[in-house]
């Protein structure tokens, strides 16, 4: 009975929640270290280890991140829900602020009572500001009261195996009462260190002739660029090597296996002008040299809103939260 009470539950919360998550683990993120830490802290260790977050130690807030697009704060979350053996409720807030006030209110007892029959678990509001922000200041009013009477301090307290996790792209938005319910974390634009590692992690599996010193270069030159811009960037590159590999007619060989494109200039380089003369098994495509980067970068530019930056800077300082 219980089981046919939780698909019920799961089937009326279904148009809000996101349920296929893709198998990535903390191996997968370079340069969230400390995001990481947080998160297997507040969220899946008290979901494995519940025992352990009672008394004294029980987490009296929920965990917030927020930070512009692209900074992998969905990346993270993944790898958690992964981790917890998906016991995070997932909830789109996009598709949520498109349901009627009423049906608003209705969902937040579904999720209330589905979590409660599913201890221990946590919930994830996805962009919490899109449902609880201060726009139309009194449906918000009167869903945050509703909500905060549900998940009241008690409620968010791991020591009754529930607890709270939410992101934002404009955490300045939240309405106060949401606001004071969340421990805030400041998820930056990524180093030059992490965006060189992140560059390294892409292309790892496939061949290429890029030295260290110009990996030290191609984080110097990606410098404000988001996780997702150097994801889009390292594509680019991909592309931009097999487009080569159709155009060149030039090649020379890499070991006596295997072959790849050049210019007519490179020592021992040899004319293919029918490429259905040689076996392509030899062709290594992609293969990646320091300028495809240099070409992409032309192309693929930073799309983080300087002017936004300065705003994340400005709330962070003012409400002396932590920077990740």
């Amino acid at each position: 009975m219980e089981n046919e009470n939780n698909s019920k539950l799961k089937e009326q919360l279904k148009d809000i929640l996101v349920t296929e998550i893709p198998k990535i683990d903390y191996n997968d993120i370079i340069g969230l270290q400390n995001p990481i830490n947080i998160i297997r802290e507040r969220i899946t260790l008290p979901i494995l280890y519940p025992q352990l977050f009672s008394g004294k130690r029980k987490l009296e807030r929920g965990t917030l991140f927020y930070g512009p697009p692209g900074v992998g704060k969905k990346l993270l979350i993944k790898a958690a829900y992964n981790e917890a053996n998906g016991k995070i409720i997932w909830v789109s807030c996009a598709k949520m602020a498109n349901k009627p006030k009423e049906e608003k209110e209705k969902l937040i007892d579904e999720l209330n009572e589905y979590a409660n029959k599913n201890k221990p678990i946590a919930i994830f509001f996805e962009e919490i500001d899109l449902i609880f922000g201060e726009s139309e200041i009194e449906e918000i009013r009167k869903l945050a009261s509703q909500f905060l009477t549900k998940i009241n301090s008690d409620y968010i307290s791991s020591e009754l195996g529930i607890n709270l996790l939410a992101t934002s792209e404009n955490p300045w938005k939240l309405y106060p009462a949401i606001n004071r319910r969340f421990n805030k974390y400041y998820i930056a634009l990524p180093e030059t260190k992490d965006r060189k590692l992140m560059i390294k992690h892409n292309i790892q599996n496939l061949y290429n002739n890029i030295t260290e010193e110009q990996f030290d270069k191609l984080g110097e030159l990606t410098e404000g660029y988001s996780y997702s811009d150097i994801n889009n960037l390292t594509q680019e590159v991909i592309n931009l090597s097999k487009e080569k590999c159709l155009s060149e007619i030039y090649f020379k060989y890499l070991n006596e296996n295997h072959i790849i494109p050049c210019s007519s200039n490179e020592q021992d380089s040899f004319e293919i002008k029918n490429k259905d003369t040689f076996d392509k098994k030899n062709l290594i495509t992609p293969f990646i040299i320091f300028e495809y980067f240099t070409m992409s970068l032309q192309k693929i530019k930073s799309t983080t809103d300087k002017i936004l930056l300065v705003k994340y800077e400005k709330f962070t300082e003012e409400k002396g939260l932590k920077r990740l």
